[in-house]
């Protein structure tokens, strides 16, 4: 079952991790949760096999508990929130951004602040932006899944092409390196819709990585093929060699 009260668990035991286990981009980093699970329900997503339904915030004040404890006790200079949905309202993103920003302020401390796992953004306007390069992120990881607007409704998708390309423009203009990514393989997808997605990223500026679909469901026997870089989920409309040719596309033109 899962536990009500996400505040009363104790911080991850770093203690038992080894001296690499610190080291990300030459940064001495610290990984964290903040929140369990994800409200939005997309149908590609295995957050709700992993977290169950429900989605659980932790308080402010306990997360930056546990900034403050890596950077003291382990001199982490860099935080990767590894949250399915870190950002969920503005009045979350705000207040814990707000107290980043304080504690570096107090410190004289400058955190390296990502989400590498990436940021959705149906509750994410240009507002919040600016307060993120403050509180230290200089990077935004975000996921537009397809361009298609008929793929967005059929997976669920809580925001549309438009309101990506608009967080897009505002992260590039206040300075933030934007990694953009987008789902190649999605059952329904054609090579056509692939690369007009490839092509409506590249116009924004941004840097463009494509994520292999797995199929969420699929039987145990063959997790560890949906794993693999196989390409293995081919249709009737993107056999593996379209997979593999589209992937390669992508980075031979970047």
């Amino acid at each position: 079952a899962a536990m009500a009260d996400i505040n009363a668990l104790p911080f991850p035991a770093r203690d038992a991790l080894r001296d690499r286990d610190f080291r990300v981009y030459r940064r001495r980093a610290a990984a964290m949760i903040a929140s369990r699970g994800c409200p939005n329900r997309c149908g590609f997503c295995t957050v709700h096999a992993v977290w169950g339904g429900s989605f659980r915030e932790r308080s402010v004040d306990s997360v930056m508990a546990e900034v403050r404890h890596c950077a003291e006790h382990f001199g982490a200079d860099m935080i990767n929130f590894e949250d399915d949905n870190l950002f969920a309202t503005p009045e979350r993103a705000t207040a814990l951004l707000r107290e980043l920003i304080a504690f570096q302020e107090s410190t004289g401390m400058r955190l390296d602040c990502a989400a590498m796992n990436g940021v959705s953004l149906e509750r994410l306007d240009g507002d919040l932006l600016p307060l993120m390069v403050k509180a230290g992120f200089g990077e935004l990881n975000i996921s537009l899944m397809s361009r298609s607007a008929e793929l967005q409704i059929k997976q669920r998708r809580p925001f549309d092409s438009g309101h990506f390309a608009g967080i897009a423009r505002a992260a590039r203009k206040v300075g933030m390196n934007v990694r953009a990514y987008f789902i190649l393989g999605l059952p329904g997808q054609t090579k056509e819709e692939a690369r007009d997605t490839v092509a409506f990223l590249r116009n924004l500026d941004v840097k463009v990585f494509p994520s292999v679909y797995y199929n969420v469901r699929s039987p145990r026997e063959e997790w560890m093929m949906q794993q693999s870089s196989a390409f293995f989920n081919e249709t009737g409309d993107l056999s593996r060699d379209d997979l593999v040719m589209l992937f390669n596309e992508c980075y031979m033109s970047a």
